[in-house]
């Protein structure tokens, strides 16, 4: 009977060492194939949730992540990890400093004078918080600023970029994925591709990611006359309408299904409301089923002005929801929503012209060239675009 006993339970002790060298395993290829290739790496994360489960890869991801910026931590302590600019900065670049305005013109006196605010507090680096020019329209316009802070100060090596884009001369646009996100009973799927119209070499400015999977927290979102996937009342949406407007709010009260609404996605709650961090920050579990707000990773997020005359464009790595929330409100955003999250998914790219053709070009030309070719095909996520203004 003792050896009975005994055999029983050495039996569930190799089960259970078995498992947990297999979960060590899984994690250390895991944590490789998102160092070599993020592209592999989150789409090997999609193909271990079908076998192992959400919460067994959510845990991986999360230790991952800690262990990741750990790492960090301890580069810059001793001096192999410093803050710098994530892009190469002209010296003839005609700079706005640390906030001023930016006009259409060389004038300070247009009517059509376009206002970026100082920003305050950018950081200790070089040229933090320093508006430069970023995208200009078919006339020469500059339609879009980008500048870097470091918005969290136990992690000052970590650098957040913001697009800073001109609403009154350009058009925000969202495209649902050949995939993503859908509602299980929706039978019709998009192209995930630009309208051919909108991708003229000097029309298409820019393009980058949208939200979360469907599963992962079944937000809506609607675009071309398709309802891919219903709206949940009280979260946070990006809404698009027919005269260009953008506005983000939440759904049911600030924003509902008016007939001039041509595309709205939602992702979690609003995270800036009127000015203001959302009390929700303070909860993990509201931004993001399977890697909360708590956790550092590689985290985007969209945002308005007060006057409605700017989009902004935010991500960067080594964020919490908490210090993406604050990147925001060093622009002084009035309202704001998360968008996706972890290395890949997140992504901005510039869309330059050689030779009258169109080619990409990443916000972050180290971290994001990995599939930067993504928003110019049939794209399996959704994303959105910005066009100059017909």
């Amino acid at each position: 009977m003792i050896n009975k006993i005994l055999h029983q339970k050495h039996k569930w002790v190799t089960i259970l060492l078995g498992i947990l060298i297999l979960f060590v395993v899984l994690f250390a290829l895991l944590f490789v194939l998102l160092q070599a290739s993020p592209k592999v790496g989150a789409y090997g994360a999609d193909f271990l949730r079908k076998i192992i489960g959400n919460p067994a890869v959510a845990t991986m991801e999360t230790v991952m992540f800690k262990t990741k910026d750990v790492i960090n931590n301890f580069e810059y302590q001793i001096g192999i990890k410093k803050p710098s600019s994530p892009w190469v900065l002209s010296q003839t670049a005609n700079s706005l400093g640390s906030g001023t305005s930016a006009g259409s013109s060389t004038s300070s006196n247009l009517p059509d004078q376009w206002s970026l605010p100082r920003i305050q507090n950018a950081g200790s680096s070089q040229n933090a918080g320093v508006w430069v020019p970023y995208l200009q329209d078919q006339t020469g316009r500059v339609v879009a600023y980008r500048t870097f802070v470091q918005p969290d100060p136990k992690r000052p090596y970590s650098v957040t970029a913001i697009v800073a884009v001109d609403m009154k001369h350009t058009r925000l646009n969202f495209v649902l994925g050949t995939v993503e996100p859908y509602a299980a009973n929706t039978k019709n799927h998009a192209t995930g591709t630009i309208p051919n119209d909108n991708r003229a070499p000097g029309m298409l400015l820019a393009a980058f990611n949208g939200g979360f999977k469907y599963e992962h927290g079944q937000f809506g979102a609607f675009a071309d006359g398709l309802t891919s996937a219903p709206p949940k009342p009280d979260l946070g949406t990006v809404a698009i309408y027919t005269d260009g407007k953008v506005k983000i709010g939440v759904w049911g009260s600030e924003i509902t299904a008016t007939k001039d609404v041509i595309a709205y996605r939602q992702n979690g709650p609003v995270l800036i409301d009127h000015g203001t961090i959302s009390d929700k920050v303070n909860d993990p579990t509201l931004w993001g089923e399977t890697i909360t707000g708590g956790v550092v990773t590689w985290r985007s997020g969209i945002a308005l002005s007060k006057d409605n005359n700017t989009l902004y464009y935010v991500a960067g790595p080594s964020l919490t929801v908490a210090s993406l929330a604050q990147t925001m409100t060093l622009v002084q955003a009035e309202t704001a929503i998360q968008l996706d999250i972890n290395n890949f998914w997140v992504n901005f790219e510039a869309m330059r012209v050689k030779n009258n053709t169109i080619y990409p070009e990443p916000l972050f030309p180290k971290e994001m060239n990995s599939d930067a070719i993504r928003f110019l095909g049939a794209y399996s996520r959704d994303y959105f675009y910005i066009t100059t203004a017909k």
